[in-house]
């Protein structure tokens, strides 16, 4: 658990805040903010809730019992986690913003300009990895392989993987799965819905993405086939792959909030 000296380091910090800014707020002098962080000594327990108000935060978070304390429910988990990508990648972008009040109205005109614009993006693009967010896509946090990105380029088995996303077929046959919520098909079931005539190939590829549970079944002295889609994870990752797809053929270089340590810090 951090000691609230390191708490309030990190808070100011993620804010793109001085000590001197901090002090400047509370009307104490830089030193005082100093000792809290170098854990020298601690806030008088009467300025708690001033800082709790500076940081947007509950006391509790103050003593590092945050976590500990915090519950969310599964159906705001991604709102939340999206709007924590976006307040990090705005409070990096303008943390050299000395006064609260341009930082805070800084972070205001951010935050509206991702909402009203829908090819706004932000993103923090350093040595160590990549953070990207567009709000109607949400957010991509990419770590840089221990390697170098050029790894990525050289992975085997990513030709099946990629000749399957550029699969018209193969696509169609996803897109109506995902539309009826189709976990448990047979072929016929599925080719019908899609207008698919040829039922090899789609077999072919249903089976090489690994997403179903393939069982054949004896029906009255005829073989049947049926697929239940059980690999809900790799699914995801298989709509990750296509949504970023999109968002590089549809790509438009259009920033609020914007920061990359150079193109050679990032590619190196």
């Amino acid at each position: 658990m951090s000691t609230i000296g390191e708490t309030i380091a990190t808070l100011r910090k993620r804010q793109g805040m001085t000590q001197e800014a901090l002090a400047g707020i509370i009307g104490v002098s830089p030193q005082s903010v100093s000792k809290w962080e170098g854990n020298v000594n601690m806030p008088d327990i009467s300025l708690l809730p001033v800082l709790a108000d500076i940081f947007r935060c509950r006391i509790d978070d103050l003593f590092g019992r945050g976590d500990i304390m915090r519950k969310s429910a599964p159906d705001k988990v991604l709102d939340r986690c999206c709007g924590a990508v976006a307040e990090e990648l705005g409070a990096c972008s303008f943390r050299d913003i000395d006064r609260w009040e341009d930082y805070d109205r800084a972070m205001a005109e951010y935050r509206r300009g991702l909402k009203e614009d829908d090819h706004m993006r932000s993103a923090v693009m350093e040595g160590h990895g990549i953070a990207y967010y567009r709000e109607k896509l949400g957010a991509l946090l990419l770590r840089k392989p221990q390697e170098g990105w050029q790894e990525l380029f050289k992975q085997e088995g990513l030709d099946e993987v990629l000749n399957l996303v550029g699969d018209e077929e193969f696509r169609k046959a996803l897109e109506e799965i995902c539309r009826s919520r189709l976990t448990f098909f047979t072929l016929r079931t599925l080719r019908s819905r899609c207008g698919i005539q040829e039922e090899a190939s789609l077999k072919e590829k249903l089976e090489k993405s690994k997403l179903f549970w393939v069982k054949t079944i004896d029906v009255d002295g005829s073989q049947v086939t049926t697929y239940e889609l059980t690999q809900i994870g790799k699914l995801s990752m298989l709509l990750a792959v296509l949504s970023f797809a999109a968002e590089y053929a549809e790509y438009k270089d259009n920033y609020v909030g914007f920061f990359m340590g150079g193109v050679k810090g990032l590619i190196e």
